[in-house]
């Protein structure tokens, strides 16, 4: 299973089945590695614990597309807690 459909799997059903290795983040573009580190790095089970930062220089195309997915993470998690 592609890291994409793995991650889309989680947003739909939320279970450790479906967390995210660091080689399959790897694969993911910024906008979805912004989000998965949001959704998945604090659970116990997550092996992205030490990705929790972003990687992108200040001022990037790619930071601001990480920063985004990070900012849709958090709406995801607040809307899945209601």
């Amino acid at each position: 299973m592609k890291a994409t459909e793995k991650l889309n799997r989680f947003v739909q059903r939320p279970s450790v089945e479906f967390l995210l290795e660091a080689s399959e983040f790897e694969t993911l573009n910024p906008l979805n590695k912004g989000f998965c580190i949001y959704v998945q790095a604090d659970w116990d089970e997550s092996g992205l614990k030490h990705l929790k930062n972003n990687p992108y220089p200040e001022g990037s195309e790619e930071s601001e597309q990480f920063k985004e997915g990070s900012y849709n993470g958090m709406i995801w998690a607040q809307d899945s807690e209601e």
